[in-house]
């Protein structure tokens, strides 16, 4: 806390009028119900409305509706720097326009800029003051503006050049509500030198939780379940519906968990602070929009397609899609591709005006209330739009702009950024992500000005952002939280995305507590949980996406995948003198998939030159050329794969390359797969997939019949994958071998469903658990070279069993 006793007061000599009182208080929420009556209340954003049920106001609305706004000042000086030698470079950017206007308080240049940026700054001043009222632009003791009685609260830094159109703005009876824990000599300096002065000091008892309780969850939805625990909590231990406010630096980040938890607790989320490209309807025009700037590209089109508010699209009609591979509206139009939900878009006008893009838009079911409300925003620059793209273009920036909160339940649980929270209040605030790198964050503005430029103007006393200063801002907004509510709980996430996570610097010294939310009785018979305790956390399987290669290593061993997958363990990386494994296979995958590609176009082309190309090609990429003794290895490696594309086994007769190299997601027994299609053929009996090994024995499954790592997984995956790009079933596939001399095909597809099924339930059940016990084969083939031996304790004994590790 700054000592306000030290700075300046009249007595200085600096000329002001009383403009209102200064308020620093411990206890803010005691200080403005007593100051509210008969008050414009200012805040940051819209959900002090809510939270203090009045009609309030942001101070960006109160300075500038009187003057030209934030777009039209950011086009004049567009048209300015497309004028002014020398400064076109200057990206038109907002902040640079707010600091621009902050040098016109400057009479002179700060030492070290460049006096062409303030002579710009000077330019667009008398530009934009041509159409502003004189009595706004003159200093306070002069003003002539019509005032009102304000508090403004929620605010810890107010520029220069906004205090001074406060002050023009603001009735002599006026408030500004500042938290001791936030106040700084430089905001209260400025304020004294434009008249406002100290009111009476009143310590009143504290209103918010100074010392926070910080809780340790294991990951995202272990937060989320806490934390709506304790919410559930709250309301029971209110008599009328307490104000919950959870909050965290990415909210859509936690759309998912926060859904499944508040479900599972019989609790209404309600979400603010959201653009309206993040309601459902919005989501949807986002997407038509991108289709619009992409010029109906193939893969805007498809991502559409894709949309939730799309209905599924069967697997024949998939097909249909790749085999037109349509690109652009005509093409989509003349194939007949797109659904009834978008009959509208069939009739595209491509070359027409916005009114008429707008009409065709608004036939789309849902849209038209949304496209309507847009384009009250869009108006001004309609006139401008001469083809779809940038109508499109304009369209995203619009969809950027807040959605309205709507009305907000009483006893809902509301969820917002923390940049919603300074100027409110609750009962209750839940802080989600206290990790380094998520809050606080790391900045994300791209400066207009380099960094020598910008530490002259600061020096110099003009406002800009820099890292300094975003790492301020972080701060204050966590403050900002545990000022909002007289609880407040801050929750550390040790993993997320299947990544250890540092504890924020904003609660490093906070006693961590386990967060462990209380169990609750199952509402359906049917989802009962099971009665076998959990051995540790429970792990998230939501968001996490496997590849056939995870899933195996699953099956071989359970603590195998947790140390190299869940933890994240890996070896440190050794000099290596030949080819590392994993270098290897992507050298010869991306040799093959130039041969395939070329054997896809020209089945007849020479494959000798193809391997040479496509080997340069992969040893640049792969950056191999560096090894020593390349010279010498590379023709080995280049034997392997010339050998193997003239061996009659790589493209047998009448087999017809449909891809090469295709990466896939698809959704296989409830689990997200995502992978790449080494090759899908098609054959006289159909269609069949190959997937190339390295190795010349057939690759190690899962466990399987006998406990013997005999069960594939990887082939029924790969084959899946090519039913869902086919719309057809697969029935064959190989593994083919790029070094074994002779007979090339290792193995062919023969699946297991029952043994896969469980495969899979085993998985839910031990992230359910939370349980990954060392537990591989009998005969510890998974353990041939496994790195994770220090780590599980056990060694293989002379009677070729477990035994536990001195």
């Amino acid at each position: 806390m700054s000592n306000i006793n030290a700075i300046p007061d009249a007595a200085s000599g600096i000329r002001r009028s009383m403009t209102g009182q200064i308020h620093v208080t411990n206890a803010p929420a005691h200080t403005i119900q007593a100051l509210l009556p008969g008050r414009q209340l200012i805040t940051p954003s819209d959900l002090a409305s809510v939270t203090w049920n009045v009609q309030a106001r942001t101070l960006n609305d109160l300075l500038w509706t009187s003057q030209a706004d934030h777009t039209t000042a950011l086009q004049v000086l567009t048209n300015l720097l497309a004028e002014t030698p020398d400064t076109d470079t200057l990206p038109r950017t907002r902040e640079l326009l707010d600091i621009l206007r902050a040098l016109t308080l400057h009479p002179d240049p700060p030492k070290g800029t460049d006096p062409r940026l303030h002579t710009l700054a000077r330019e667009l001043d008398r530009r934009l003051h041509s159409t502003e009222p004189a009595e706004i632009q003159g200093p306070a003791q002069h003003r002539s503006a019509p005032t009102e009685s304000l508090l403004l609260y929620g605010y810890d830094t107010l520029s220069e050049l906004e205090v001074r159109r406060l002050s023009c703005l603001a009735g002599p009876d006026s408030v500004i509500v500042l938290p001791s824990l936030l106040v700084t000599d430089t905001l209260i300096t400025r304020l004294l030198q434009h008249g406002w002065h100290h009111a009476t000091a009143e310590q009143a008892a504290e209103d918010s939780a100074l010392e926070p309780q910080v809780m340790s969850a294991d990951d995202p939805l272990h937060e989320a379940r806490t934390a709506m625990t304790l919410a559930a909590e709250c309301q029971r231990a209110h008599e009328h519906p307490p104000r919950i406010l959870i909050t965290a630096r990415r909210p859509e980040n936690y759309r998912a968990a926060l859904t499944v938890a508040s479900k599972e607790r019989g609790l209404t989320l309600h979400w603010l602070n959201r653009t309206f490209a993040q309601t459902h309807t919005g989501a949807l025009l986002a997407l038509i929009a991108t289709v619009l700037t992409e010029d109906w590209s193939y893969e805007s089109v498809c991502s559409l397609l894709t949309s939730p508010a799309i209905h599924r699209l069967a697997p024949s009609a998939w097909a249909s899609i790749r085999q037109a591979g349509a690109n652009g509206q005509r093409q989509w139009a003349t194939a007949a591709l797109l659904p009834s939900e978008l009959a509208a878009l069939r009739t595209w006008p491509h070359q027409a005006t916005p009114q008429e893009w707008y009409e065709a838009l608004s036939r789309l079911p849902t849209l038209a209330d949304l496209l309507f409300e847009l384009h009250l925003w869009m108006a001004p620059r309609l006139p401008e739009i001469s083809d779809q793209r940038t109508y499109g273009a304009v369209l995203k920036r619009a969809l950027r702009r807040p959605a309205p909160s709507g009305t907000v339940p009483p006893d809902a649980v509301l969820v917002a950024p923390p940049e919603a929270l300074p100027g409110s209040r609750a009962d209750l605030v839940l802080a989600l992500g206290l990790t380094e790198g998520v809050w606080p964050s790391a900045p994300d503005f791209q400066p207009p000005l380099d960094a020598h430029v910008r530490a002259a103007l600061h020096a110099g006393g003009v406002d800009v952002r820099t890292a300094v200063t975003h790492a301020g801002q972080e701060r204050a907004l966590y403050r900002w939280a545990q000022l909002t509510a007289p609880r407040f709980v801050a929750f550390v996430p040790q993993i997320i995305s299947g990544r250890r996570q540092l504890t924020s610097d904003l609660v490093v010294g906070a006693a961590l507590i386990p967060a462990r939310p209380h169990e609750l009785a199952p509402t359906d018979p049917y989802q009962a949980p099971s009665s076998a305790p959990p051995v540790h956390p429970p792990i998230d399987l939501i968001d996490r996406r496997f590849s056939p290669t995870q899933l195996t290593r699953f099956g071989q061993c359970a603590f195998r995948w947790y140390a190299q997958y869940s933890l994240g363990l890996t070896q440190p990386q050794e000099p290596q003198r030949t080819l590392a494994p994993d270098t290897r296979g992507r050298l010869y995958h991306v040799t093959l998939d130039h041969v395939a590609q070329a054997l896809k176009e020209n089945p007849a082309a020479d494959r000798h030159t193809l391997v040479e190309a496509g080997f340069a090609a992969a040893e640049t990429q792969e950056g191999v050329d560096r090894l020593l003794n390349w010279t010498w290895q590379r023709i080995e490696h280049l034997r392997y794969l010339q050998d193997l594309v003239s061996s009659d086994e790589f493209l047998p007769t009448g087999h017809q390359i449909i891809h090469s190299e295709a990466e896939f997601i698809i959704d296989w027994n409830g689990l997200a797969l995502h992978g790449t299609l080494d090759r899908l053929d098609h054959t006289p009996a159909g269609y069949e997939v190959t997937d190339y090994k390295t190795g010349k024995e057939k690759p190690r499954g899962a466990k399987g019949e006998g406990g013997r790592l005999n069960l594939d997984v990887q082939l029924p995956i790969y084959v899946a994958a090519a039913e869902a790009q086919t719309g057809v079933p697969v029935t064959r596939g190989r593994y083919l071998s790029v070094t074994k001399p002779g007979r090339r095909t290792l193995s062919t597809f023969q699946p297991d469903p029952a043994r896969l099924t469980q495969l899979v339930h085993d998985l839910f059940t031990a992230a359910d658990r939370g349980h990954f016990p060392v537990n591989p084969d009998p005969a510890l083939d998974a353990c041939t070279h496994c790195a994770y031996a220090p780590l599980c304790r056990q060694v293989k004994g002379e009677d070729d069993h477990l035994d536990e590790a001195s």
